[in-house]
């Protein structure tokens, strides 16, 4: 081709640049668009440095629910008592009533005792408590404990049981809100308020009430004690909460129910352990997530 024919063919006009056009021109436009879209959904990208922005990963998660097959109720108690050892692992406390044949050791010091793990253990707690049980029948299973049961109730159900002579004591019957507060969230606790303001309050907690009691104190453990009777899981507790402790503190006392607490402090101390353990597990969560996504 010489000179003349290439300059010819290069003044040439063609379709390819008018059709070529409008294709990148809609490809633009289609690209701007997703491109805003994508934005619009995407996540603000995250900075492993000190200005690290938790609020857009954060996240919640749940606390271990207890295993079922480690635990027996009340109503169960009777046909396993005879051929379990009963174990006494309760914190000791000074007002407390000793178990029947039952032999005091801690789990730290159980586990510890390789001649007891392929004996049938009956471990009584607390009448508060179920995640401790919860996790030392696990430690226990792992260490070669063939046969362990943890008492739903605690020494309260076993008491009532075995020891209905046995006297309950004061602080027997006082539940710091730091144990309450796991046994609600597993749904093992029945809740009672006092009137209807503490209802309220503890609303806000987002907490629901199974029970508010009347205003005439007189009628109170009447009323109290028809709920107990109405409750379908014997072995759960009961707690009751007023504004604070002194009044719910004498309603339960004088009620026979061993399955019946009061909250201590009251509704006041609940809402200062709540917000605290809530800003612990939004802390945690927010530390754990940071560590998963800058561990890459």
């Amino acid at each position: 081709m010489d000179w003349n024919t290439a300059l010819a063919n290069a003044q040439t006009p063609t379709n390819k640049p008018f059709l070529f056009a409008p294709i990148m021109l809609a490809a633009l436009l289609l690209a701007a668009l997703v491109g805003n879209v994508v934005a619009a959904e995407s996540v603000e990208p995250l900075s492993c440095g000190p200005d690290f922005n938790f609020a857009a990963s954060s996240y919640e998660t749940s606390d271990p629910s207890p295993g079922g097959s480690c635990f027996i109720t009340a109503e169960q108690l009777p046909q396993w008592a005879a051929d379990y050892q009963v174990v006494d692992v309760r914190p000791l406390h000074r007002d407390q009533s000793p178990l029947a044949d039952g032999l005091r050791i801690s789990p730290r010091e159980l586990i510890n005792l390789p001649q007891l793990r392929s004996s049938n253990l009956l471990l009584i707690d607390r009448s508060f408590g179920s995640m401790r049980p919860s996790l030392w029948c696990d430690r226990l299973n792992k260490a070669g404990f063939t046969s362990v049961k943890f008492l739903l109730g605690g020494d309260a159900n076993y008491l009532s049981l075995f020891q209905p002579q046995s006297p309950v004591s004061v602080s027997a019957r006082a539940v710091a809100a730091s144990a309450f507060w796991p046994e609600w969230h597993h749904g093992y606790v029945h809740i009672v308020v006092e009137n209807e303001q503490v209802r309220q309050q503890l609303e806000r907690l987002e907490l629901v009430a199974d029970l508010v009691l009347v205003a005439d104190v007189q009628k109170q453990p009447e009323q109290l004690a028809e709920f107990v009777e109405a409750v379908s899981n014997r072995s759960a507790p009961i707690v009751v909460i007023g504004a604070e402790s002194a009044s719910t503190r004498r309603l339960v006392n004088r009620s026979p129910p061993l399955n019946l607490f009061y909250l201590e402090g009251g509704i006041t101390r609940l809402k200062a352990f709540v917000q605290q353990h809530r800003a612990i597990v939004s802390n945690r969560n927010r530390q754990a997530n940071r560590k998963l996504m800058c561990s890459v």
